[in-house]
């Protein structure tokens, strides 16, 4: 039952913080350990239990098990509470107990929450001491994010990347345990070494960190490259409009109120992870909205299946795009917006039912396959399915489907040969 559990709330961890782990191999897989990880969040029990394939008793300040649902699955994953407002035997006997019979003990030296995203400047000797007192090896465990996901002036975590990484343990020698067992400098040396050990990745974590919500805060930049390109799209939609007798209306109204948000974000709007964000996403959004207007004016052959594709296409964007490398991400936008530009363009003259996927399709293939971006797994699984319908429906296929599988051959040595500017002045 425990496995079970885990194993879906990994499952939504990493669907929620992309959570990644580095170093689980260097968990010894039986006999005592003490694993003594930073503590910035409530997950933390959470976050160190799931790739480990053994059980952790963890030693948890006792108000957590007050906490609905964190206090069941802290008391279903084996933790016992300790009160750290004093000196609690039950609890010290307890975590004795449990590396006396060779199993593994989840402590956090903190003795409650990180106060920033770094560790305390006081940190509890109880880790090394236990360690000490059992000869048994501590592994230090960084937990990087997760104080950016569920602070605790937040009453519920919001979606952030977390990766957890258990470094190589100390081990100690048995001679210098017994002969400096009872001196408490043994102890604090020992949980000096776990400190050096967990800032040596938690400190360059917090000035990314730091970085990163600084790029957040900077001005709007200009309109970037694929943000013109529905101008592009609008010119040749009303040139095909005069022909087909389409009323020019619907094609204006919603590219105008694409720029007059565009131009509200770079002039009035107060910067941020979510609006600049949202400014990032409002492309798709717009061509999503606007593709079945734009279909009829070009005569394009559609189905009704035609909006369940292009929605499985731009979902295998923006599911990576969330959580990627910003500059990955700013390429792969480009590549999908300039490739139903052009899919769009070529159906004026070579109309193909379902063209535009095999575009979409094409171009996002060969992104996979040539860059191999941060979490492009997320993008292949939304290629694969979207591929799959694509597969079922388009038939007959016609000669025409090659030049809009050329389309996405050609983005893709495009974006690799020219560079681009991303909103904080960095190529891409």
């Amino acid at each position: 039952m425990l496995w079970i559990l885990k194993t879906i709330i990994h499952s939504l961890f990493r669907i929620l913080f992309t959570l990644e782990y580095y170093g689980v191999e260097n968990v010894p897989k039986k006999g005592a350990v003490v694993l003594a990880g930073n503590h910035p969040s409530y997950l933390d029990p959470l976050l160190i239990s799931l790739p480990i394939n053994r059980k952790i008793r963890f030693i948890a300040w006792d108000r957590l098990f007050k906490v609905p649902v964190l206090g069941f699955l802290l008391d279903f994953a084996g933790a016992f509470p300790v009160d750290i407002t004093r000196r609690d035997a039950k609890a010290f006997e307890q975590a004795m107990a449990v590396l006396q019979q060779g199993d593994a003990l989840g402590i956090f030296p903190e003795a409650g929450r990180s106060k920033g995203d770094g560790i305390n400047e006081q940190v509890k000797t109880g880790a090394a001491r236990f360690a000490i007192n059992n000869v048994c090896p501590l592994v230090p465990i960084t937990i990087t994010g997760a104080h950016d996901a569920w602070p605790a002036s937040r009453l519920m975590p919001l979606p952030r990347k977390i990766t957890v990484k258990f470094h190589k343990p100390i081990v100690l020698d048995p001679a210098e345990c017994d002969a400096r067992k009872e001196d408490p400098e043994f102890a604090r040396e020992i949980t000096e070494r776990w400190r050096d050990k967990v800032e040596q990745r938690l400190i360059p974590s917090i000035k990314v960190t730091d970085k990163l919500y600084q790029l957040f805060s900077r001005p709007a930049w200009p309109l970037r490259v694929f943000e013109i390109v529905p101008l592009g799209i609008l010119l040749i939609s009303l040139i095909a409009a005069v022909y087909t007798g389409y009323p020019k209306l619907p094609l204006i109204l919603p590219v105008a109120v694409f720029y007059m948000y565009l131009l509200a974000d770079i002039w009035f709007l107060p910067q941020g992870r979510i609006v600049k964000a949202l400014r990032d996403l409002s492309t798709p959004i717009l061509l999503f909205a606007w593709n079945g207007t734009l279909l009829k004016v070009v005569n394009y052959p559609t189905t009704g299946v035609d909006f369940l594709t292009l929605g499985l296409a731009l979902g295998s964007m923006l599911i990576p795009f969330y959580y990627a490398n910003y500059h990955d991400s700013q390429r792969f936008m480009r590549g999908m917006v300039l490739s139903y530009g052009l899919a769009l363009t070529i159906a004026l003259l070579y109309p193909a039912g379902y063209g535009l996927h095999a575009a979409l399709f094409s171009f996002a293939v060969c992104y996979c396959l040539d860059r191999r971006p941060m979490h492009w797994y997320f993008t292949a699984g939304g290629v694969l399915v979207y591929a799959a319908i694509f597969g079922f429906f388009a038939r007959p296929f016609t000669a025409n489907l090659v030049y809009y599988v050329a389309i996405g051959l050609v983005v893709d040595l495009y974006m690799r040969l020219v560079k681009f500017t991303a909103h904080d002045g960095r190529s891409v």
